[in-house]
């Protein structure tokens, strides 16, 4: 008998077919049970199938989503994303769900290609919103601790800024006053020196009357005209040395007073100001005075010591400016962190080479016996004590601008650090 052929044929077609179908099981429990969602497209862009993961993440019922234009799914009206696509993309997009919300998704999108020719694109997505927002929670925590690092890091140089300072006020306060006490004998001793010299030579003028004419040994080695006139000047000369010395005493103490303890207090800056330049219109009367001041809110500062401050810089323009010269004040308050104090002139200006050197203690470029060079240091000590900094603009010839920066945020450690 012979086999029946068409029958094994059959059996073995049905056994294939019922592997077929097993597989064909198997995949789309898989793709069904995938957490991220699986769009089938075809060569138009038309979704020809989605998983319930897909579904879920889109608010689209998978019916609803099948046949439509993947770009109306997820894009709106936005063009058909498989337009120009390469073969593989993986990029992080934002997919527009059914209500209008908006998910954050990490996207791979593959084209199908049969024989050289795409055939469609399969398109995988997840959404990773709340990954999106710890992303972004994170990077908001890191920049914030940045700032406050940064904050803490301009506290501590304040803070290190301002020990420094009173550890140099001490010591300039020290040297000030061993100074003092051999200078006030100097000083009396002169006096003393200038008043025995004066009756020296008037009795020298009652034994030569009294000599009639006779000299005494030894008169012709001595210029005792020369003695009348130099001894005097030599005696000026060196109370005038005294009294520079005794000035540059009074800034070491000015400057040692200011890295010192101080009653820090909310304060009216605009009084400030005008009391500082009250003070300098007493010290010099040929000069115009413009003062202008913007609604400044009060400051948590050492009142006192930013008047003096003022005054210097007030004092620096006046002696720049020539006769009938000009100097200008303006309060402002810019950009609300803040305060900005101006002392503009129309002097001499100040040549590029030593804008660097200006804050340094006794570095002047005026003639000797002009000044000592502390006036603006003190000034830049007192914007650093504050938080603050000393800007200056200046061109030879055309005048200067210096403006003192005062934070509206001044740190209560650093006040307690100068106190």
């Amino acid at each position: 008998m012979e086999p029946d052929h068409n029958s094994a044929g059959d059996s073995q077609q049905q056994q294939v077919l019922a592997a077929f179908a097993r597989w064909s099981r198997t995949y789309e429990l898989i793709l069904h049970s995938a957490s991220e969602g699986i769009f089938s497209l075809d060569t138009n862009g038309c979704i020809t199938f989605a998983n319930p993961a897909a579904s879920r993440l889109l608010g689209w019922p998978v019916e609803d989503m099948l046949t439509r234009p993947v770009a109306a799914v997820l894009y709106g009206d936005k063009p058909n994303p498989l337009a120009g696509e390469a073969e593989f993309q993986h990029r992080r997009q934002v997919f527009l769900q059914r209500d209008g919300s908006s998910i954050v998704v990490e996207c791979n999108q593959a084209l199908i290609l049969e024989e050289d020719q795409t055939v469609g694109a399969v398109l995988m997505f997840n959404d990773i919103s709340e990954r999106e927002r710890a992303e972004r929670a994170l990077q908001d925590t890191l920049s914030s601790l940045e700032q406050t690092n940064r904050r803490l890091t301009q506290t501590h140089d304040q803070l290190l800024h301002a020990e420094k300072l009173a550890a140099i006020g001490q010591l300039a306060a020290g040297v000030a006053h061993e100074i003092n006490t051999p200078l006030g004998y100097i000083q009396s001793n002169l006096g003393a020196m200038a008043r025995h010299l004066e009756d020296l030579l008037t009795l020298v003028d009652a034994y030569e009357s009294a000599a009639a004419g006779q000299q005494p040994p030894g008169r012709e080695r001595i210029d005792l005209d020369f003695l009348r006139q130099d001894a005097p000047q030599v005696l000026a000369e060196t109370r005038q040395g005294i009294s520079r010395v005794s000035t540059v005493v009074r800034h070491l103490l000015e400057f040692s007073s200011t890295c010192a303890s101080g009653e820090w207090r909310q304060a009216d800056l605009e009084a400030i100001c005008r009391t500082a330049a009250e003070r300098a219109c007493q010290k010099r009367h040929n000069f115009r005075l413009e003062q202008r001041y913007d609604a400044l809110p009060p400051l948590h500062c050492l009142p006192e010591r930013l008047q003096q401050a003022l005054e210097n810089l007030i004092d620096n323009a006046l002696l720049a400016i020539p006769a009938e010269g000009m100097v200008r004040l303006h309060g402002s308050c810019p950009d609300g962190r803040q305060i900005c104090l101006t002392v503009e002139d129309n002097g001499c200006g100040i040549a590029p080479q030593h804008l660097e050197s200006i804050f340094n203690p006794f570095f002047t470029t005026r003639p000797v016996g002009s000044g000592e060079g502390m006036g603006l240091s003190v000034a830049d000590t007192v914007a650093r004590l504050h938080g603050g900094n000393i800007e200056v603009e200046s061109s030879p010839g055309l005048g200067s601008r210096f403006t003192l920066c005062l934070p509206l945020q001044n740190n209560i450690p650093q006040a307690k650090a100068a106190e």
